[in-house]
């Protein structure tokens, strides 16, 4: 029988149902209400006249809404360790024929590796565990870490020294309280052409790449691009990170760091260059937190910081108490604040303590300090 050792189980959908085949028969409409009929149709379930009837309703008490199972985009039904317990498991594989597998643990802080060059994205030829059988892409690692792992550490995924043209779309990952972290070589040397988009809730780390504008918009937004992007639920740490909004003016909404609902903490190393909309782009009740010195250079139209819809972007003073420091050279307005958003600098002059040529602008409804 299966053990669920905290991680997850999956049960595969297939829509033909006859007596004796895998379970369940499901559709993407009405799995939820076709789940009942299933079982109660399955020769292995005892119909009302059994003896143990009663068990076995007690059993698919554990199967209803919020009883501790999960359906993906993919069709899958999975098992949440948290709620349905091994007993359960082992009755329910017991009674139905069922294929399942489990995702491995991580029980350690375990490194995996990128390499544009040399590596492969089949996780049956290339494990990503050692430079010698490294992924190929940023996007290939990451997928193959959320499908294969249940994190209970953190998984380091190291990228090699390169130039990756893609747009890195981060996918929920089963987790206790794992972290992944996304490692360049350097800023200079490993270089990703294309966005990274932190949608998923979850723990975050990027670090040591340059994210340039590749003359396209990010994927899901019709007219923008975003260099790193993070969505609700997501805490994000960033270091040493450049945005490079090149000289292109192919799409004209572009922004460096953009927070909708989440929490970008923004630490040491980090700059922006050449053209954006905005650097620093706030809203929809994000929070950029600046931890570290920043540097400015080149054109903004909209303000090196923007805030707006309850956006926050803040100063976190260092142990000594120093505020970071933003320098640099920016031809446009230093910063932009709208619809009931907060620029707090910590005293350190509000919409002054951003480099620009302008002084920008605010609506009544927002503050600054």
């Amino acid at each position: 029988m299966p053990q669920i050792l905290n991680g997850r189980v999956g049960f595969k959908l297939i829509r033909d149902y006859a007596p004796g085949r895998e379970c369940f028969p499901l559709d993407a409409v009405n799995y939820k209400n076709t789940l009942w009929g299933c079982l109660a149709r399955t020769t292995d379930v005892p119909g009302p006249a059994s003896p143990n009837w009663m068990n076995m309703l007690s059993l698919l008490g554990a199967l209803a809404p919020g009883g501790g199972l999960a359906f993906d985009k993919d069709g899958l039904m999975f098992v949440s360790p948290e709620v349905f317990s091994e007993s359960l498991l082992d009755a329910l594989t017991g009674r139905l024929q069922v294929k399942s597998w489990l995702l491995k643990r991580l029980e350690a802080v375990t490194d995996f590796y990128v390499n544009g060059a040399t590596g492969n994205d089949d996780i049956a030829v290339n494990d990503g565990l050692t430079p010698e059988t490294a992924w190929r892409t940023i996007q290939g690692g990451i997928d193959n870490i959320a499908n294969t792992y249940f994190m209970a550490l953190t998984a380091r995924l190291n990228v090699a020294a390169g130039t990756y043209d893609e747009d890195v779309v981060v996918p929920a990952y089963q987790r206790s309280k794992g972290t992944l972290v996304i490692v360049g070589a350097s800023p200079s040397t490993t270089i990703v052409t294309g966005s990274f988009l932190f949608n998923a809730a979850g723990n975050y780390s990027l670090s040591n790449v340059m994210v340039r504008f590749a003359g396209r918009v990010s994927p899901g937004l019709p007219s923008m691009w975003m260099g790193v992007s993070v969505g609700i639920g997501v805490n994000l740490q960033s270091s040493n990170i450049v945005l490079d909004g090149t000289t292109r003016a192919d799409i004209p909404g572009r922004y460096g760091f953009s927070t909708g609902g989440g929490l970008n903490q923004i630490r040491e190393g980090c700059s922006c260059i050449n053209n954006f909309s905005s650097c620093l782009n706030s809203n929809s009740s994000g929070h950029i937190m600046l931890l570290g010195d920043m540097a400015f250079n080149g054109n903004v139209s909209g303000g090196t910081a923007r805030a707006s819809q309850l956006g926050l972007i803040s100063f976190n003073p260092d142990a000594l108490g120093r505020n970071p420091i933003m320098s640099g050279n920016i031809t446009g307005p230093r910063a932009s604040l709208r619809l009931l958003s907060i620029l707090d600098t910590g005293g350190s002059g509000g919409m002054s303590a951003f480099p620009g040529s302008s002084a920008g602008s605010k609506d009544a409804s927002s503050q600054e300090f």
